[in-house]
């Protein structure tokens, strides 16, 4: 073994516990990875040696506070302590287009760090033209899967050195696979935030509700967060949540699943009035991006039948001319011309000047109608968009309002002990 190498092994030692993990790495030898606490002093040289642990060195300036709030999309995302941010010190982290949520609401508190991990590149629903622009002209850390020199901002998920740090003690059927669970963009962030080494965690926006889409996510967010609990970090999970929350307390307790599922609905209810929110976000953006695309239509073709009629009156311009050439030269008296036959080539030139003249003219009147045509077509997209948005607007605010009634009467219910 190299002398360099031996010596970075040397200084492996057992951490004292997870809240030291700021200060590991995973060094590479015979016996696989493994922690090794590692001092401001040997740090480049680990860089340079280990990129594993480089990336996750790379990364490790987003943490400014002892406190994390990961902020989803869920409908508690309104009640995270935003307020609270300078005086307790807290780091948010954002994800995908939860800026949206933000600005509706007028919050300006400042994030820490933003999470797109999913590829922005190639994803067609990252391909929104303002999600792109958020992304290239974001300000703070991007945490994408790698650094792409479009989004300036964009530096690497550490997801290797998340991973190994996540395997040290767990063996599938003693076959060397580690553990395997990541099945979401949360579960990453509380993944970063244990190894990051954040005393304590707050999560909001992030229900994973039983009857949501996301349920089958649920098993892994619920993992790290009862890792972060058995490290001794402390957690802080709004109340309408429903992860690591149970109907009852197995045995004990009956089994009323019908305020649970009541409390269930309402939060799987919120996340769709946010989802109808966002999408009526999206028809005004697409409306608005019609009338652009129409009041540009109608500059380019003003601009066009400009220069058809200009072309038009330089053709009976041309004609006109003409005509008047061959008049005169009709006008002129047989003992006048000086040259036989020229009199007969000019009219044949003018002649031939006039029926260029006259195609030109033709030509010039379907170009019009071409053009006309096209601007009719968009006028009529534009026109039929706008009846399908208005037809889908009065949907969304009848579904929004039967949803509000839902949920107050869920709550209605419960307050009352009606289930």
């Amino acid at each position: 073994m190299p002398t360099e190498t031996a010596n970075l092994n040397a200084l492996s030692t057992k951490p004292k516990n997870i809240g030291d993990v700021e200060e590991l790495t995973i060094l590479s030898g015979t016996d696989g990875p493994k922690l090794s606490h590692i001092d401001g002093e040997h740090n480049n040289a680990l860089c340079s040696m280990d990129p594993v642990y480089k990336e996750f060195n790379d990364i490790r300036f987003i943490k400014k506070n002892d406190i994390c709030c990961i902020v989803g999309f869920a409908s508690s995302w309104a009640i995270a302590p935003y307020d609270k941010q300078k005086e307790l010190g807290i780091d948010f982290w954002g994800i995908n287009e939860l800026y949206t949520y933000l600005q509706e609401k007028k919050i300006e508190t400042p994030f820490a760090a933003w999470f797109e991990i999913h590829n922005i590149k190639e994803s067609p629903s990252k391909q929104h033209p303002h999600h792109q622009a958020f992304l290239k002209q974001c300000k703070i850390p991007l945490v994408t899967q790698r650094h792409w020199d479009e989004y300036p901002s964009s530096i690497a998920y550490p997801r290797q050195y998340v991973k190994n740090l996540f395997n040290q003690k767990f063996n599938r059927d003693f076959d060397g696979v580690g553990f395997s669970d990541y099945s979401n963009q949360i579960s990453w962030m509380i993944a970063l935030a244990i190894a990051l080494g954040y005393k304590r965690i707050m999560v909001y926006g992030v229900d994973m509700a039983a009857n949501s889409e996301y349920a089958f996510q649920r098993a892994s967010c619920q993992f790290f967060l009862g890792y972060a609990a058995g490290a001794g970090i402390e957690l802080n999970i709004p109340s309408g949540c429903q992860l690591l929350k149970a109907v009852c307390d197995y045995g004990f307790e009956s089994d009323n699943k019908n305020r649970f599922t009541a409390k269930d609905n309402i939060n799987h209810t919120r996340e769709n009035q946010m989802k109808i929110r966002k999408r009526n976000g999206e028809i005004d953006w697409l409306r608005s991006k019609l009338k652009s695309e129409l009041e540009e239509l109608e500059h380019i073709v003003n601009a066009e039948l400009l220069q058809i009629n200009k072309l038009r009156e330089e053709a009976k311009l041309s004609k006109k001319v003409a005509e008047e050439i061959i008049a005169f030269v009709n006008s002129i008296p047989e003992d006048e011309k000086k040259i036989p036959g020229k009199k007969k080539a000019v009219i044949t030139k003018c002649n031939a000047a006039i029926k260029k003249a006259d195609v030109s003219l033709e030509n010039l009147a379907k170009d019009t109608e071409l053009v006309k045509k096209k601007l009719e077509i968009k006028r009529r997209d534009v026109y039929v968009n706008n009846l399908f948005f208005d037809d889908e607007l009065e949907r969304n605010q009848q579904e929004g309002f039967m949803m509000e009634g839902y949920v107050g009467a869920y709550n209605h219910m419960l307050n009352n002990n009606l289930l």
